[in-house]
């Protein structure tokens, strides 16, 4: 879907079925939205600076993700090195923006940083990047991480006036890759991790308990190694 729809009553994503959503106003509105289990609605592709973005943006009354289905916006924010929180930054020899950076992305929480030996000693002059958007209203999409060109994690936005029940899955994640600045696998990784996301949601009516405990903004996994620096997480508004 490359721009918005009309309306529907009801819209549903069966079993192995993908929707995906192209562009930053694209809106796919519906009384009832439905993801069965294995069913997708997605968006795809990071975001070039100065690029035209994608995003996840449903609305209507009712939304329903089954067991086994998903939302998600994996990998859709800023491509490595790039996004806002790099605006400012500095970095590579003696913070001429060359190179990979060893810090890792930000958003809502500060990044992940790791360093030793002539590592540190060179980064001393680096700016590192900084955290930034609402808690609030968080409709950023994450910057990218500082190696690879690794991309962070996408934009989700849900409207809706009745229930959302959600026993599936809804992900933002930054790309993965050994060495990732967003999550990476290895504990001798040699760049930072990436600082959490946010979450807002925003109810008029009573919130479940349970939905409260099982949102999370983490920070990236980090090193096992003394030069590793653990990121900040984010943030997690109701």
């Amino acid at each position: 879907v490359e721009s918005t729809p009309p309306a529907l009553s009801s819209l549903t994503v069966d079993a192995g079925g993908t929707l995906t959503l192209y562009g930053w106003d694209t809106l796919v509105q519906a009384e009832t939205i439905t993801v069965k289990a294995g069913g997708t609605i997605r968006t795809e592709g990071f975001i070039l600076d100065g690029g035209v973005s994608n995003r996840v943006h449903l609305a209507g009354t009712t939304l329903t993700v089954e067991d086994g289905g998903r939302i998600t916006a994996d990998g859709a924010g800023y491509e490595g090195l790039a996004g806002p929180s790099w605006a400012t930054a500095t970095w590579g020899c003696h913070g001429e923006r060359t190179g990979t950076s060893y810090y890792g992305g930000a958003y809502g929480g500060k990044q992940g940083y790791f360093g030793n030996g002539s590592k540190s000693e060179q980064s001393k002059q680096d700016m590192e990047p900084k955290p930034y958007g609402s808690a609030e209203w968080p409709f950023d999409p994450g910057s990218g991480g500082g190696c690879c060109a690794r991309s962070g994690g996408g934009a989700i936005y849900l409207e809706f006036t009745g229930a959302v029940t959600v026993d599936g899955a809804i992900t933002a994640n930054a790309s993965d890759t050994y060495k990732s600045s967003g999550n990476w696998y290895g504990v001798n990784a040699s760049y930072g991790s990436g600082g959490g996301g946010r979450i807002a949601l925003w109810s008029y009516k009573w919130m479940d308990e349970t939905l409260k405990a099982n949102c999370s903004a983490a920070g990236g996994a980090h090193g096992t190694t003394a030069y590793a620096v653990e990121p900040e997480a984010g943030t997690v508004y109701f």
